[in-house]
């Protein structure tokens, strides 16, 4: 149970795992509780405190521990009657995302309460029949399909790199908005780190983002410019601009194949289809533009400067929380279920199984994939 780095860093979950990885012998197992974010709401897009992929990549099994209580457990043993359907929801999103990533979880169950009248109660979470056919109902599920071979079926790779924080000079992490915004496009994805970037099976995934490689070494740049092919690459903000030695935008001009500048401060941009919106987030010291070398420009300034653009299958976005035009961009993400803006759903995982959250009550949706319907069960 590694220590978790708060909600600073819920996406990478700790600063260092692959010292972990590095003596596996030692270790049955990782587990750690879901980040303490807009992603325990009903309608969030869950996320673990450790990535998925990559502990499976380095031969650990993630065991999640659903330390979520059901909705108005306070003052209901074993939740609000009320809201049950939501802490059903919520309790099969939370068991069957792991499993689905080849991983398991375990049943929290917290049975203190701080109040007046003391700091103990005699019952649990889980003391709710309704809850217990649901788990044992999930369990069954989960067994039979647990005795197939695993084989991940994601197609779009979400890359994040812990090296970089001991390059930067202020600790802000707000991957958790862009990883949402993808999630969101009905993409079934996979997020490892940046070192296990060569181990994974990189010609399986048709998109890779890669959200915080600000550090990239010579050898590392190298790599992506001989593997990029048949795929779509989308670099953010200051992708490369250290190679661990110095700052140099001659490196993000290696690797995207664009001419990248400093930029004066921006507040805001315009999108492809005209629609301007406000940058929000962590305010970005230095700002970058796109000089020129580019294909494609997707995204201005409110200057006219270019801040989004696409050199053949390579895209780069100066704002590391501008994921709006990529919602547009349906050349980007290979989308496995229809999703609207409106419509918050989205993949759980792709595995043995298809696991899709909705808010959506026994409505059909379609696949683009496939152009088949898919029923959204109560």
């Amino acid at each position: 149970y590694p220590g978790v780095t708060g909600n600073s860093a819920p996406i990478i979950g700790h600063l260092n795992p692959h010292l972990l990885y590095a003596h596996k012998e030692y270790l049955d197992f990782l587990s750690g509780p879901f980040a303490y974010l807009e992603n325990r709401y009903a309608d969030g897009v869950p996320l673990q405190r450790g990535i998925l992929e990559s502990a499976r990549l380095n031969g650990l099994l993630w065991l999640t521990e659903m330390d979520q209580a059901p909705v108005g457990s306070l003052e209901h043993i074993g939740g609000d009657p009320a809201h049950i359907a939501e802490t059903i929801a919520v309790l099969r999103r939370n068991i069957l995302q792991p499993f689905v990533a080849g991983h398991g979880a375990w049943y929290y169950d917290h049975r203190v309460l701080f109040t007046s009248e003391g700091v103990y109660r005699k019952h649990g979470w889980w003391e709710n029949s309704t809850l217990l056919d649901e788990i044992k109902s999930m369990q069954n599920l989960i067994t039979q399909y647990s005795q197939k071979e695993y084989v991940p079926q994601a197609d779009v790779l979400f890359v994040v790199d812990t090296e970089q924080y001991y390059y930067r000079s202020r600790y802000t992490d707000e991957l958790y908005w862009l990883y949402e915004g993808i999630a969101r496009c009905g993409v079934g994805m996979d997020c490892i780190y940046l070192q296990d970037l060569e181990n994974c099976d990189f010609e399986r995934y048709r998109c890779v983002v890669f959200a915080n490689t600000f550090v990239l070494t010579e050898k590392q740049r190298k790599w992506l410019q001989e593997n990029h092919q048949g795929k779509q690459m989308v670099f953010l903000y200051a992708s490369g601009y250290c190679d661990t030695e110095k700052l140099n935008l001659d490196c993000m001009d290696d690797l995207l194949g664009m001419h990248i500048c400093k930029h004066t401060e921006q507040t805001s941009v315009q999108t492809y289809t005209g629609e301007p919106f406000q940058l929000r987030g962590e305010k970005l010291m230095p700002q970058f533009a796109v000089q020129d070398g580019y294909n494609e420009a997707v995204l201005w300034y409110e200057d006219g400067a270019v801040c989004g653009a696409r050199k053949n299958n390579l895209w780069y976005f100066a704002h590391n929380l501008i994921s709006a035009p990529l919602w547009g961009k349906s050349s980007i993400f290979p989308a496995h279920i229809d999703t609207p803006l409106h419509a918050k759903r989205f993949l759980l995982g792709m595995g043995c199984l298809y696991a899709v959250q909705t808010l959506e009550n026994g409505k059909l949706f379609s696949s683009p994939e496939t152009g088949k319907n898919i029923v959204s069960p109560k």
